[in-house]
């Protein structure tokens, strides 16, 4: 898990119970609190509310696919577990959004099975809400996932016997209602998608297919209902994984993976303009080597992209090391590695405002590390 404070990035989990937030203004890792932390896990999910990281589900290592969680005080360097009572189901390769009070969990996997159900959590009560499932979407994991400000949209993902979908749905939390969102027009059929909320449309990109990784993308506008591709002219070359953020003007893309009877690591990227529809490549100018499975958040000015596979070769290799990108001057810095949480891979990140927080992940085995890391200016 990665979340942004608004100030730092908290990561937390993979194999490993530990966590740390790093922030981005001094250049410097502090440990998360190790006391009380959920059981170490990799495939969760994290938000940030404004004041804690909330951490759910996964696959963990007491006792397989998981349906607890925990919430993180940063003023307080504390945890709390999440309430089970009402909780769905047991599941990892979901998705979650933070409402501004509730965080939505939706889909997921356990084993074989699929889930088109979700549930709505709120920290302050500690309690749950199942997601209505009339008019849901198909079930499905791997799918892609936005924030509207009034809705949670979700597209594609990998159905039960359906394999790659193309469809998707418009979930009203405040009416408790799916609408379906159109297939005419919208990108193939695609799990593992990069996604952002442009404020007026949902833009997809990349992601496998049936056969093949692609490059193609496009972009769903909720007030139109309508689909607009994205050009493939100058895109990055086909992957999933990716990081994707929203720089206020532009998608942008940085590292991921491709398969094509080989696993390919990726260290480049690019910003997709959506007003000219056109793609513009990033500096590989001190970029950190190519990796997959990596932690991200966008602090409002960089992208910060921390550890993950740095080479699938035998094996996930992890490296605690991360680079800092500045769209506006197109360059790199690195991220310090002195006090940084061990590496690790497939575990969220999120941004405070002015910290990054991580926590646990995968190493090799289940970690009970994390940090916080406080960026250089």
């Amino acid at each position: 898990v990665a979340v942004w404070t608004g100030s730092l990035m908290i990561i937390w989990g993979g194999q490993q119970k530990t966590g740390g937030r790093y922030d981005p203004a001094s250049d410097c890792w502090t440990p998360t609190n190790a006391n009380d932390d959920p059981s170490p896990r990799e495939w969760h999910t994290g938000v940030w509310t404004g004041t804690e990281m909330v951490i759910w589900g996964g696959d963990s290592a007491e006792g397989g696919t998981t349906n607890s969680g925990g919430r993180y005080n940063l003023a307080t360097d504390t945890w709390a577990p999440t309430s089970t009572v009402g909780a769905p189901g047991a599941r990892h390769i979901h998705t979650a959004v933070w409402s501004g009070t509730e965080m939505i969990i939706w889909g997921g996997a356990y084993g074989s099975t699929v889930f088109k159900d979700g549930g709505r959590y709120n920290p302050v009560a500690d309690t749950w809400k199942p997601t209505n499932t009339s008019q849901a979407p198909e079930a499905r994991a791997e799918h892609s996932v936005v924030w509207t400000g009034t809705e949670m949209i979700i597209f594609g993902g990998s159905g039960d016997n359906s394999g790659w979908l193309r469809s998707g749905g418009r979930y009203n939390p405040s009416a408790d209602s799916w609408k379906t969102i159109p297939t005419q027009g919208a990108p193939i059929g695609r799990s593992l998608a990069a996604a952002v909320w442009s404020g007026t449309e949902m833009i997809i990109w990349g992601g496998a297919t049936a056969d093949f990784d692609t490059n193609t993308g496009g972009r769903y506008n909720p007030t139109t209902d309508a689909w607009t591709s994205t050009t493939t002219a100058n895109a990055p070359s086909a992957r999933n994984w990716t990081a994707a953020v929203w720089t206020g003007s532009k998608m942008l893309i940085w590292g991921g993976q491709t398969y094509d009877g080989q696993t390919t690591l990726h260290n480049d990227g690019a910003l997709y303009d959506p007003a000219s529809n056109s793609w513009m490549p990033t500096t590989m100018t001190n970029a950190p080597a190519a990796r997959t499975f990596f932690g991200y958040v966008w602090t409002g000015h960089e992208l910060i992209a921390w550890s993950g596979c740095v080479t699938e070769i035998s094996g996930c290799k992890s490296t605690p090391t991360g680079g800092r990108y500045n769209p506006v001057t197109d360059s790199w810095a690195p991220t310090t590695t002195n006090s940084a949480p061990g590496g690790r891979a497939v575990f969220p990140a999120v941004w405070t405002g002015g910290q990054m927080i991580v926590w646990s992940g995968l190493q090799r085995t289940y970690t009970a590390t994390g940090g916080i890391y406080t960026p250089g200016q």
